[in-house]
């Protein structure tokens, strides 16, 4: 099993950008693309889809999750956390890209108040934050993680359920404690962190294990980064991806 830190996911995406000539847009089309086809395999198009995003590129894989699911015929909502007055390039592109194709499909949330009912049956898709989070969840997207885990409807983690930290220990702070978590590339240290850290705080008994991975394609030399100390925990990082 190939477990990467933080720093080594980044140089993989820049690597794969580099060396298949594909725009970082393009690969968040393909990395959504990969999203939706797990997704649509597992939830039927009866349900009701409600996608969170952030303002960062999980937000702009969310977006795109968003508009495939609506061209798939899932009645698909999709709300913005404006946490910040700050966006990435990418999700930038693809707000407006979506903003274009289905105008209706958008809102924003600005303060915890305007935060949407939500039916038992329904389907939430956190696509808040991915493994570049670097510290805990505070204010507006706390409160949100908040709700997620307050409401009945199935909790769906884009990449990794917001507020774990892939890199570090999560303990006593805003999870959203997922249901399913499809992610990216490769599994996070966080989800195989001992029991009594991160993934059961994160995850729940008896939740999913992360599927499916999704690889650049071809084989890959990853550049080579130092692998991260953790106490009780020692991965043997590989160097080839196919």
């Amino acid at each position: 099993m190939k477990i990467l830190s933080v720093s080594q996911i980044r140089q993989l995406d820049a690597f794969t950008i580099e060396n298949e000539a594909i725009r970082s847009i393009d690969l968040m089309e393909r990395a959504s693309q990969a999203f939706v086809k797990a997704f649509t395999q597992r939830y039927p198009p009866d349900q009701s889809v409600y996608v969170f995003c952030g303002l960062g590129n999980n937000g702009g894989d969310g977006l795109v999750v968003s508009r495939l699911l609506r061209q798939a015929g899932y009645p698909v909502q999709t709300w913005i956390v404006r946490h910040t007055g700050q966006s990435s390039p990418d999700f930038q592109a693809n707000y407006q890209r979506l903003q274009e194709e289905i105008p209706d499909n958008v809102h924003d949330l600005t303060a915890i108040s305007g935060f949407p009912e939500i039916s038992a049956d329904a389907l939430i898709i956190d696509a808040l934050f991915g493994s570049g989070l670097s510290r805990p969840l505070e204010n507006l997207p706390a409160e949100v993680v908040g709700r997620f885990n307050q409401r009945p409807a199935r909790v769906v983690a884009l990449d990794m359920p917001s507020g774990l930290l892939a890199d570090q220990s999560s303990e006593g702070t805003a999870i959203t404690q997922a249901h399913h978590t499809i992610t990216f590339q490769l599994p996070k240290l966080a989800f195989l962190l001992p029991p009594e850290c991160s993934l059961r705080r994160a995850l729940g008994s008896g939740r999913h294990w992360p599927q499916p991975l999704v690889y650049p394609t071809g084989p890959q030399q990853l550049p080579s980064a130092d692998p991260p100390d953790y106490p009780g925990f020692a991965p043997k990082p590989k160097q080839v991806f196919a």
